[in-house]
Order: C-alpha cells, then structure tokens, then sequence
C-alpha cells in the first residue's frame, strides 16, 4: 500500500471513529450486578456510556426468595446461574457479582488504571472480556454513585454539621421540606473503622426512612452506638433499631436536636459487634 493511499486509509478510520463517538452515549452498556453475602444483597442496574460519561445506577428490588437466591449465587460465584437470575430483571449483555456487603465497587467500574490492576474487590466476578474491563476503567469518568439511598428518593442537601455541632466556618443549611411519613435520617462514623457508617446505612435503611447522608462524628471514641431523634420513636425508627441489633436504649430523644434530620446515629466502637450478630442472625 503506498503511502497516500495508507494515509487516506487511517483519515478514513479516524472520521468513522469521530462519528460513532456520539453514539457511544446513547446506547450505554447495561450492567446486572449482584451485590453481598448470605441473604443481604441487593442488585442493581448499571448504564455505563461507554465515551467516558457519568455512569448510572437503579436500585432493582428484589423479594424474600430472590434475595435468598442471590446470596447462594454469590456464595458460590456461579456465573451461570448468575447470568439466568438477570433476566428475572431485564437483558442483560453483562453481569457482574459482588460477594462482599463493603462500599463501592470493582475497580474496572471507573478506577483508573490503578483500579484495574489493583481491584478493591478481588473476589468479583463477571462475564466481560478483560479488554471491556479495562476500556471501562480508564474511561468511565466516575465511580457510580454510593447505592445505599434508593433511587428515585430525593436526598436532602449535605449537612454543614456533625452530630448537631457546627463546623466552623460553614453555615448550616436550612431545614429540607420533610416528606410526610418519612423519617430522614444520617449516619456518622464514631468509631474509626472504614466504611462502619456505609454499612449502618444499608441495614437502616428501610419502608419509611430516607438515609440522607453518611459521614465522620465529631471524634471516634464512642464506646457505643446511639441514635439521637426528634422524631420520637415511630415504628420506621424502631425497625431498624431491631435491624441493628440494638436495644431501646441505644435511642436518645432530643426534641431540640440541633440538625436538618430526624435522626443521626452514630456508629461507636461496638460495631464490629453489631456486625457479627447481624450476620449470625441472618444465618439461620
């Protein structure tokens, strides 16, 4: 091939590249992911436009049985039956499962180079080529958003404040319009262990209650978990003080609650505690 016509060839392949680039955003891959361990799971559907836009992420519900399912699915790392279980929920070109309950995800979901070779989660397992891992690694622009405040819910403005105590130099933010029968509530880390705030999150969250931020208290040496309200004690709240493992002391009732939301609890040093429990209750 001469030189002009190799040169005529590669503008050719460079205009056909440039003109399916726009259509990259409008047919996204989608992604059925399983995520957790025993009967604690939850999946989702991922859209992921594949020239380097915001990722997407739906909460797909699921019901007693098929979260049973699922966790055997994830026990096991059956892809196979993985795959089957999906279309329970849609098509699916690509699924993923995740076997561990901690925040975030694979590192090919957006982590860079760096997340593709050094995965966060070793232990997931999916049906993509490692060429589709890596393309989606180095140029997806973002990480999904954190997954455990349900879609479709609007979450309240990030509170300037922890535990009710100011941060200097920044203002409060104004109380949101409360949803009736909603009891808002925000988790802070107490204790110091990574990701303990996410966690209480997914297990507080629940019918009637909007998880509206997670964050650091105000220091990390709360020898025990507590939740302050303003909201007294409505059923919502004490569902998932059962869910938690906690007793009936562990709620403080503050009708003069310095905050945006109805509830903050904060996550002491007994989580690890709490978290071991929670598993051994859902064993059986």
């Amino acid at each position: 091939m001469s030189a002009s016509k190799a040169l005529i060839f590669f503008l050719i392949v460079i205009i056909g590249l440039a003109a399916l680039y726009p259509a990259l955003s409008r047919h996204p891959v989608t992604l059925f992911v399983l995520k957790g361990e025993d009967e604690v799971v939850e999946a989702f559907r991922v859209s992921a436009p594949l020239n380097g836009r915001d990722v997407s992420v739906e909460t797909v519900p699921l019901n007693p049985a098929q979260k049973k399912e699922g966790g055997e699915i994830l026990g096991q790392k059956d892809l196979p039956h993985l795959e089957s279980f999906s279309r329970n929920f849609g098509v699916f070109p690509a699924v993923i499962g995740i076997p561990v309950t901690q925040e975030g995800w694979p590192g090919f979901l957006g982590g860079g180079i760096k997340g593709f070779f050094i995965d966060p989660m070793p232990d997931a397992f999916n049906n993509l080529q490692w060429t589709d891992r890596f393309y989606m690694a180095v140029n997806l622009r973002a990480f999904p958003p954190e997954p455990f405040t349900a879609i479709g819910q609007e979450t309240a403005a990030p509170d300037n404040t922890t535990a009710g105590i100011p941060t200097p130099g920044l203002s409060p933010v104004p109380n949101p319009a409360p949803t009736p029968g909603v009891l808002r509530v925000e988790i802070l880390n107490g204790c110091g262990i990574t990701n303990a705030a996410d966690w209480v999150a997914r297990r507080v969250k629940g019918p009637g209650i909007v998880i509206t931020d997670t964050g650091n208290a105000d220091n990390f040496h709360y020898p025990q978990t507590i939740i302050r309200t303003c909201a007294g004690k409505p059923v919502a709240l004490q569902e998932a003080v059962e869910r938690l493992g906690l007793s009936v002391d562990a709620v403080q009732e503050i009708p003069s609650l310095n905050s945006p939301v109805d509830a903050v609890v904060i996550v002491g040093k007994d989580f690890i505690k709490l978290r071991r429990k929670f598993r051994e209750r859902n064993r059986h």
